[in-house]
């Protein structure tokens, strides 16, 4: 009897022991998860949109989307006018010297449109790498990590304790 006691004591302290481990294996995740969110909140998400908006395709795809959006608005425009010329003057003025004649504007900027949100940004392409991962948070942080070091050190200045000048006049 004092054997089978002995034995269900054992039993209940073994699996109080593997509860408690189980507990501490849990909180340690439940803490290292709150940590990558607090580091998504407050410089993840602020890399991933600062790589997006500074990435050089971008800015090409956005300066020739303007391009194509002015060019199309001046050949509106001039069209326009060249309608309510021709209202006063029996039709006398057409498009045929203008630059954009016979040129179609709109398809142009529809074309360049479907392109921009078609194109494959670099920065995002890495981005995806990282998300497809299991330690995703831990990946973006070695991918931001020299942004990181490099904003501190613009921060902190040349680190003699001046202000990141060069000391000469």
């Amino acid at each position: 009897m004092l054997v089978d006691v002995t034995a269900r004591a054992t039993k209940a302290e073994r699996r109080a022991s593997e509860a408690a481990e189980a507990r501490d294996s849990l909180t340690s995740s439940f803490n290292q998860l709150e940590t990558d969110r607090e580091w998504m909140r407050c410089h993840g998400i602020g890399h991933i949109v600062k790589a997006i908006l500074d990435a050089p395709e971008t800015a090409t795809g956005i300066d020739l989307i303007k391009q194509r959006d002015r060019d199309a608005g001046f050949k509106a425009g001039y069209n326009r006018c060249i309608g309510h010329m021709n209202i006063l003057t029996q039709g006398k003025y057409t498009d045929e010297w203008y630059g954009f004649h016979g040129v179609d504007t709109e398809g142009l900027l529809n074309a360049t449109l479907a392109s921009f949100y078609d194109m494959s940004i670099y920065a995002l392409e890495k981005l995806d790498e990282c998300l497809d991962a299991e330690d995703y948070v831990d990946r973006l942080r070695m991918l931001y990590a020299d942004a990181k070091e490099s904003e501190e050190e613009e921060a902190a200045g040349d680190g003699k304790g001046g202000a990141g000048t060069s000391g000469t006049k």
